[in-house]
């Protein structure tokens, strides 16, 4: 003899247990380093490999310490910091460092083209 109910009951125990054991994947997703505090693009208008800079432009530019690992790249060349060039039109992302005061730095940076600008 079959039992309706307990087969319901073991279904819903089922879906239960696998969302308890799927909710842990998402209390991570705060620590996951590729996540961005922030977007930055325009055009490149200052390098300073000395000080580990970059100064971009436009509307969400400014200057940025870039990250001594960040990924930065032209197409998918690897490059150096002192191999970006002035004018070059560039996307890139950051985390914000620091408790007081944070700062922007810059962890992935890549020339982006402009239609040949």
């Amino acid at each position: 003899m079959h039992h309706p109910h307990r087969r319901h009951s073991f279904l819903v125990l089922s879906i239960a247990l696998a969302l308890a054991l799927a909710t842990p994947a998402f209390a991570q997703v705060g620590e996951n380093t590729e996540v961005a505090d922030f977007t930055v693009g325009g055009p490149v208008t200052s390098v300073d490999t000395a000080k580990h800079t970059i100064t971009i432009g436009g509307s969400t530019g400014g200057t940025f310490e870039v990250d001594p690992n960040a990924t930065l790249l032209k197409g998918d060349k690897k490059l150096k910091l002192g191999d970006i060039q002035v004018g070059w039109y560039v996307d890139g992302s950051g985390d914000l460092r620091g408790a007081t005061n944070p700062k922007k730095v810059i962890t992935y940076l890549e020339e982006v083209d402009q239609g040949g600008k």
